[in-house]
């Protein structure tokens, strides 16, 4: 049980590091006619960042609402 439990995070790293990598892929190859190679990796970074930012942020909200109705009780 501790081994599984110690090698979670690592899975969900993982996944959440693969559906960067998605995002960085298909953004810069929707950029790629239209800019440089260079600007369309950039647009790529930009947008996995900009969604990496977006789900910190609801995790944070989530976290809060459950924290709060736990106190509640």
């Amino acid at each position: 049980m501790a081994g599984a439990l110690s090698q979670t995070p690592q899975f969900v790293g993982a996944i959440g590091v693969a559906g960067l990598a998605a995002i960085v892929t298909a953004r810069s190859a929707a950029l790629a006619s239209t800019t440089t190679a260079k600007l369309a990796t950039l647009g790529g970074l930009h947008a996995a960042v900009l969604t990496a930012g977006f789900v910190c942020i609801a995790g944070l909200l989530v976290a809060l609402t459950l924290l709060r109705r736990a106190t509640s009780r």
